[in-house]
């Protein structure tokens, strides 16, 4: 009967934690969906990612709102974090979100 319990538990967390995902990459999606077609002001948005184990990027943050480049901030970012991190395994970069508007 214990057995029964704790497999029917591990099957419940597995298939929510599965349903968990494809509901985040479907709201991430939509995020960079809206954020691609609704730009915030005249310069590019940008994305600042990490690279993560399996070699695909994960977005970690939409930088947007700068007076001056977007791209340059999102540069000296990963510059900042490179002087913090202390195992040097990061691998970053800057990728537009959108290409702005014209004003």
């Amino acid at each position: 009967m214990k057995r029964i319990l704790i497999t029917t538990a591990f099957l419940t967390l597995l298939f929510a934690g599965n349903a968990y995902a494809q509901s985040y990459e479907k709201r991430l999606a939509g995020l960079e969906d809206y954020v691609k077609n609704n730009p915030i002001g005249s310069k590019n948005d940008y994305w600042l990612e990490r690279r993560i184990s399996d070699g695909s990027w994960a977005k970690l943050l939409l930088i947007f709102g700068y007076a001056f480049s977007n791209g340059d901030v999102c540069k000296q970012l990963i510059k900042q974090e490179r002087s913090f991190e202390t195992t040097g395994r990061g691998i970053y970069r800057c990728s537009p979100a959108n290409q702005g508007t014209t004003k």
